[in-house]
């Protein structure tokens, strides 16, 4: 058979099309808010990579499967590994083996475009995040590496996005301080949607 017909878009070019969206940097230790807006601005790029069973692009491998269906109307089943060779009929006609070499193409290519993704938005995260959390990336993923972004994520959420009792303490101190009337209020909305500070009455 000739070149491929189907080809799936490389990581890089992946890429780029997700940070033409713009991807905000984290500075310092990630936390809950930081990390979902990260997750929010990803899905928003992810949405651009064309996907052939999807009308939100390839936005399911960043937002969880039970909450992209609510949002989408949308149920995503992921393309299954094709085998490393079309399975051709051994006493098939040359018409028969050219269709099952298209669809094998096909699958490939899906597949592929679905794993180039994952590796994008890894790639996208671990470049976003503070260089010295980028390095203790290394001792939190022993052993086999991640190879969905959503288990990628995961790790990482679990590790920085759930704040410790020493958080949740300095969080309720905050609330507790009383509202400044000279705050503007686009300042007092930010603060108060970060959990920073609270209005007394």
């Amino acid at each position: 058979m000739s070149s491929s017909v189907y080809k799936a878009l490389d990581v890089s070019s992946i890429v780029e099309i997700i940070e033409a969206e713009g991807i905000e940097n984290i500075i310092g230790r990630p936390d809950c808010h930081t990390l979902t807006k990260l997750l929010n601005q990803l899905a928003n790029g992810a949405r651009n990579i064309e996907c052939d069973y999807s009308n939100f692009g390839m936005m399911w491998l960043v937002i969880p499967q039970n909450v992209y269906q609510i949002l989408t109307g949308e149920n995503v089943v992921a393309p299954m590994q094709p085998p490393t060779i079309p399975p051709y009929l051994p006493n098939g006609t040359q018409q028969q083996n050219a269709v099952i070499s298209l669809q094998w193409q096909k699958n490939k290519e899906l597949y592929d475009q679905m794993q180039n993704c994952n590796k994008a938005l890894i790639s996208i995260m671990k470049t976003k995040l503070d260089q010295k959390i980028r390095a203790n990336l290394t001792s939190m993923f022993t052993g086999t590496p991640e190879r969905t972004f959503e288990a990628f994520f995961n790790r990482v959420f679990t590790k920085y996005g759930r704040p410790t009792p020493h958080d949740l303490a300095a969080n309720d101190e905050r609330m507790k301080a009383p509202w400044a009337p000279t705050t503007t209020l686009p300042t007092y909305f930010a603060k108060s949607k970060k959990g920073q500070s609270s209005p007394t009455s």
